[in-house]
């Protein structure tokens, strides 16, 4: 009887070693298929090392700007992402950004600063108008038409540039008169 009892127990402990090893043969081939599916990733979008590091940067710049969220609304309003240039890294400081109370930078900061963020207004603009007109396109949406209509008219303009001001209004029109006046030899 005792035979039996160690006979089934050996078979157990080789059935739990069996399933182990299954186990491991599994969790192995697993693990081959994430590295060979994780390669091949890299290797279709080219590895590029430069994207990584800038998703990483992206990624940081969002949990900074998380952070600058959870701040009660005062300290938030006066509180903005300020890059830090080279020449004021300290050593051992890595560049980047870092959060700054707008109220307490020095001239100089607060000159960069506002460089920094009306340097690219234009093609800020620029987009914002591309966005609306995908916008409206997508929808389907008739911007309003003025038509004005006139019976028997005839318009006829000169515009002389008159000192860079090529506006023809009523003040350029008679600067042009007095200057091609004053001009004439007589």
């Amino acid at each position: 009887m005792e035979r039996k009892k160690e006979e089934e127990m050996s078979d157990d402990d080789d059935i739990h070693s069996n399933t182990g090893s299954v186990n491991s043969i599994g969790r192995s081939r697993r693990w081959s298929l994430r590295e060979a599916a994780l390669s091949l990733s890299k290797s279709l979008s080219g590895g590029d090392e430069d994207e990584r590091k800038r998703d990483e940067e992206e990624e940081e710049l969002q949990l900074q700007w998380a952070a600058i969220e959870r701040l009660p609304t005062y300290n938030r309003l006066r509180t903005s992402l300020f890059f830090q240039h080279q020449h004021v890294v300290e050593e051992g400081e890595k560049q980047g950004r870092v959060p700054v109370d707008v109220g307490r930078l020095g001239p100089i900061e607060r000159h960069l600063f506002i460089e920094s963020m009306i340097k690219h207004i234009e093609k800020d603009n620029m987009t914002l108008l591309q966005k609306q007109r995908r916008r409206i396109d997508r929808v389907n949406v008739k911007q309003p038409t003025i038509e004005v209509r006139y019976k028997n008219l005839c318009v006829e303009a000169e515009c002389e540039v008159v000192q860079g001001k090529p506006l023809p209004t009523l003040l350029n029109s008679l600067m042009s008169t007095i200057s091609v006046q004053t001009t004439i030899p007589v």
